[in-house]
């Protein structure tokens, strides 16, 4: 499994939920199965970073944002 230093994450919570938030390449496969496995090591509150999920945000063409 990669190491958490190789990507750039941000955490933000708010009324008792808490997110990891990855910005995503344009060549980013987000369907990899590597994506599920790096969001359960990054969420685990004990070995991880923690938060209750990871979402992948990615710049649209028209400068839109999308999760």
């Amino acid at each position: 499994h990669r190491d958490l230093t190789e990507h750039r994450l941000s955490k933000h919570h708010g009324l008792g939920n808490d997110f990891l938030v990855h910005r995503i390449g344009a060549n980013d496969d987000v369907s990899a199965p590597e994506w599920a496995d790096r969001a359960r090591a990054w969420c685990d509150r004990r070995t991880g970073v923690g938060a209750d999920g990871l979402l992948l945000l990615e710049r649209k063409r028209d400068d839109r944002l999308g999760i």
